[in-house]
């Protein structure tokens, strides 16, 4: 009798220990499923890793699948709502917001490797070829490296995003005195309440063989004015031996410099230039002269080059120039038009040959736009001019994401400004307006031709003709609108009386020309062909 109850014993766990959902011990395996194959297993974990915790809940893990799933669902709500609020933008430019987006990327790519590996190992059967189990890995490791992978890169995206943003833009308005108090629409075109959005471009060169103390010069300077309804933007180019540069009445520095930015006696001393004022006027006046600042130079650019064209400047960007071949370098390069030879700067480094669509490297598109030698300083600005339009055309989203983290290096190496980070937001929408719809030209101040001269600038004139080169820019159909030319002339009178106070019918006032209304005599007819972006950098080749 104790025989034969041995035996059956023995044959029973015999049993045990070949089913399936029993472990090798003979002990029942909780989550092992006798109707799950290896292929269901897989597909289980497969579906189970892109969608985070519907694998563990068909494995019967309740509590850890139902936490997680709930945790992805909760995510995509507060993205959702966060997209929908128009909120995003504002969200994720926040360096310490990108910080922690970058930690919780690096969490997340750890945790979808555990739930695939736990998915697996709770749904697959025990006993297995060997085949099954190297395309198992394999499978397991594919579809995590997909799921992991974006999430590593978006980590260090967002590493390299708070940097630039840390680095670069201010904490708030009340960095810069100048700066101009703005907040925009929370709902809507966030530049509903701002016609128009002014911004001094400074290119920062320090030479050849110059150290930073030694300092640099500001040899190119635009000022960037946009139409914040159309996106049609201007381009103002003034020339860098630009002498006696004004400064507003009321400015702290028009009672340093009653005749300008000149030393009384000499309208030709080139420290008194234009291009020297960033680096030599903080060290003849006190640096808090107007105020708080990051950078007297730049701020008192703003006031004098505003002064001088009749428009307040809200913000300035410098960019060194040295630093603009890493960001060329950065999007692989530029392609320019080249209509005549060209001698490099210094010109030991050889000439540029005539040529269209002429891919520039970094250091090639520096050296053709400080190329001063063969022409004058009105096509050297025209240069400058061609190389950020080709920067702001050829730098198209796939590269942006692409070469990511070589833009932001070099961006947080090039660029100074005062914008502040909480403006980001409403900058990239009108920078996405003015990329894909608005119409882009340019002007330059040229010495000797419509009444403006570098010695001696009549600003009347100036600002007149800044007034006109922006009332056409209003008045021009943006792209991709779909109007057509028979309703150009009503286009033309709706932008030129709603798109800007400063342009309507109505008198400007001085808050629209901080430096007085311009005279309507000494205004010229037209602008010149010439000073037409698209015309001046297109491929039209001289004998």
């Amino acid at each position: 009798m104790s025989d034969h109850s041995a035996a059956a014993r023995r044959a029973s766990s015999v049993s045990r220990r070949s089913h399936p959902e029993e472990s090798r011990y003979g002990l029942p395996r909780k989550n092992d499923f006798r109707h799950i194959s290896w292929g269901r297993a897989v597909g289980w974990t497969v579906f189970g890793t892109v969608v985070p915790g519907v694998g563990l809940l068909r494995a019967r893990r309740w509590v850890s699948g139902g936490v997680l799933l709930g945790l992805v669902v909760a995510s995509l709500g507060v993205f959702a709502y966060l997209l929908a609020s128009g909120q995003l933008l504002t969200f994720l430019t926040r360096a310490e917001v990108m910080r922690s987006i970058s930690l919780a990327c690096v969490v997340l790519a750890a945790v979808l490797t555990t739930v695939a590996v736990t998915t697996y190992w709770s749904l697959a059967p025990r006993r297995l070829k060997a085949r099954q189990r190297w395309l198992a890995s394999l499978t397991i490791f594919v579809v995590t490296f997909a799921v992991t992978a974006p999430a590593l890169v978006l980590a260090q995206y967002a590493v390299s995003s708070a940097e630039v943003f840390s680095q670069v833009f201010a904490d708030d308005e009340s960095d810069s005195a100048t700066v101009t108090k703005f907040e925009p629409a929370t709902t809507g075109d966030p530049w509903a309440d701002k016609a128009r959005l002014n911004i001094l471009l400074l290119g920062y060169d320090r030479g050849i063989g110059r150290t930073e103390d030694e300092g640099g010069l500001t040899d190119t300077v635009m000022a960037i004015s946009v139409d914040t309804a159309s996106g049609n933007t201007v381009i103002m180019s003034l020339p860098r031996a630009t002498a006696k540069m004004p400064f507003p009445k009321d400015s702290p520095l028009a009672e340093e410099f009653p005749d300008g930015w000149y030393n009384g006696y000499d309208e030709e001393n080139a420290d008194y230039f234009l291009n020297a004022m960033y680096h030599l006027l903080p060290t003849l006046v006190p640096h808090d002269i107007l105020g708080p600042t990051k950078s007297l130079g730049a701020d008192a650019l703003k006031q004098s080059v505003g002064e001088a064209l009749g428009l307040t400047m809200d913000y300035y960007l410098l960019v060194n120039i040295d630093g603009a071949a890493q960001l060329v370098d950065a999007i692989g390069g530029i392609y320019v038009n080249i209509n005549k030879t060209l001698p490099k700067e210094p010109s030991f480094l050889g000439e540029f040959e005539p040529g269209p669509n002429q891919l520039l490297n970094g250091d090639d598109a520096l050296q053709y736009a400080r190329s001063r030698h063969a022409d004058d300083d009105f096509h050297r600005m025209g240069r400058q001019r061609c190389v950020i339009n080709a920067v702001l055309e050829q730098a198209d989203p796939v590269t942006l994401l692409t070469r990511f983290e070589s833009i932001a290096a070099a961006s947080a190496d090039m660029i100074r400004t005062d914008i502040p980070a909480t403006l980001l937001p409403a900058l990239m929408q009108l920078g996405l307006k003015v990329k894909t719809q608005g119409a882009v030209t340019g002007m330059g101040f040229v010495d000797g031709e419509d009444g403006f001269t570098m010695m001696s600038p009549d600003f009347d004139v100036m600002r007149q003709r800044a007034k006109l080169a922006i009332a056409q820019s209003v008045a021009t159909l943006p792209t991709n609108t779909g109007q057509t030319a028979s309703s150009s002339a009503a286009a033309t009178d709706s932008l030129a009386s709603s798109a800007s106070p400063a342009f309507s019918s109505a008198a400007p006032t001085t808050a629209d020309y901080p430096g007085g209304a311009p005279t309507e005599t000494a205004a010229p007819d037209s602008l010149s062909s010439t000073q037409n972006l698209d015309d001046f950098c297109a491929y039209h080749p001289e004998e």
